[in-house]
This record gives structure tokens, C-alpha cells and sequence, in this order.
């Protein structure tokens, strides 16, 4: 089924990815914080680009971590993980945006409207990410209007089709 030795966070993006093993994924996310928040801790002299990749590769696991606290209904723990992530801006460029839309995707999923009102009030990320508003509010109220470009919107909702159905 899986290697005991697997990369827990490898093992928790492949899992988000296929769909499966969300279990098995909350065990390894566990096990992830852990080991990330025991390596941070550890007292090093790193350059500031060694810094600047380290809180870019731990924004990355807390996202990942989150979204598969998020799949698996642990609301609180996802949440409390958010702030550490969600508006880090080197996560909305176009190669690792990704792992914000992941997020967002399953909180669409589980229907955590108001919490998504939360992150929207900050101006730049609605800017941003205005396309899984649409969907979210779309969602909430048939009569939304849609913002923005609407070729952008049903791409947006054709990649969220997908990441539910493998849910």
C-alpha cells in the first residue's frame, strides 16, 4: 500500500492528488508538523537565502498539511495552520499556486462558506483568487453575479469538478 519510509509529505500530496488514503494522509500529516516544527526549531546559522527557502519549503507543508486536515474534517487544526500560509505571496505565483487552490478547493468542498468570507476580506488575495470566490458564491447564491473573466471562471470550475470527484 505504501512505504513506511515515504516522504510524509510527498505521501500527503500524492494522496490530495488521487484521492485516496485520506486516513492513512492525516497520519502522515501528523507525523510531517512534527517533523517540520522539530526542524525549525533547531538553532543553525543559515544565509538569507537559506532562510528565504526554508519558510517558502515550510509554507508548502503547513498548506499541504492543512489541506489534509481539511479533507478529513479537522477544521480547527487547518485553520489554526492558515495564517502561517495562505497569504505568503511566493505561494500565488503561477508555478506554486497550486497549493493555495488546493486549499481553497476542499474548503469548497466541505462547505466552509463563512471561513472562506475570512480569507477573502484581505483585498489582494480576493484579487488574486477571485475565480474560487465566483465558484464558492455562485455556490452559496444562484443570482451571484460573476466577477472577472468568465473563460477564466469555467476553467476554474472545470479544475474544481475534478478535484471533487476524486474526493
Amino acid at each position: 500500500m505504501y512505504n513506511e519510509n515515504d516522504d510524509p509529505v510527498a505521501y500527503c500530496i500524492r494522496s490530495l492528488q488521487s484521492g485516496k488514503n485520506k486516513e492513512v494522509a492525516l497520519e502522515k500529516a501528523e507525523i510531517a508538523l512534527s517533523d517540520w516544527w522539530a526542524i525549525s526549531a533547531v538553532d543553525r546559522n543559515l544565509t538569507e537565502d537559506e532562510i528565504e527557502n526554508t519558510l517558502f519549503m515550510r509554507a508548502i507543508v503547513l498548506a499541504t498539511v492543512a489541506t489534509v486536515y481539511v479533507w478529513n474534517g479537522e477544521f480547527k487544526q487547518a485553520f489554526a495552520l492558515e495564517n502561517q500560509f495562505i497569504y505568503q505571496e511566493d505561494l500565488w505565483e503561477e508555478d506554486n499556486r497550486q497549493v493555495i487552490e488546493g486549499y481553497l478547493s476542499h474548503l469548497v468542498y466541505q462547505k466552509q462558506f463563512e471561513h472562506l468570507d475570512i480569507i477573502y476580506r484581505e483585498k489582494a488575495f480576493r484579487k488574486e483568487f477571485i475565480q474560487i470566490e465566483n465558484i464558492y458564491k455562485s455556490v452559496q447564491n444562484k443570482d451571484y453575479e460573476i466577477k472577472g473573466n468568465r473563460l477564466e471562471f469555467v476553467s476554474s470550475v472545470n479544475r474544481l469538478n475534478k478535484s471533487c470527484k476524486l474526493l
